[in-house]
């Protein structure tokens, strides 16, 4: 079903449900997972995800559109992006934007 999943890396809120979701949708399809980092942060996720995954990144300005756009210039057929809080607006522009399934990956369990 996926060839190709590109993990977005927010280094001021690292994803790491998301890297745990993005892992086991790699294994279960025989993907390629890679990552794309925004701004700088390209050292923590390699530490993350493990030496034999690519890390890229994109400029932190107009992310939705520099990431969009890197999955689509290299043919990744799901983008995943963890939201942090309910006002993280990133994965609601990413979802309206995208010509490529999004899945969002809550990082932060619902405080009740």
């Amino acid at each position: 079903m996926f060839q190709r999943v590109l993990l977005a890396w927010d280094p001021r809120k690292p994803p790491r449900r998301s890297v745990d979701v993005a892992a086991a949708l790699a294994d279960t399809y025989d993907a390629e997972l890679a990552v794309c980092c925004i701004g700088d942060g390209t050292v923590e996720a390699q530490a993350a995800v493990g030496p034999d995954v690519s890390i890229a990144t994109v400029p932190s300005s107009h992310v939705e559109r520099e990431l969009l756009r890197y999955a689509h210039d290299h043919g990744f057929d799901l983008l995943i992006v963890g939201r942090a809080h309910d006002s993280d607006q990133l994965p609601q522009r990413l979802i309206e934007w995208a010509s490529l399934p999004v899945l969002v990956v809550v990082e932060e369990e619902p405080r009740q």
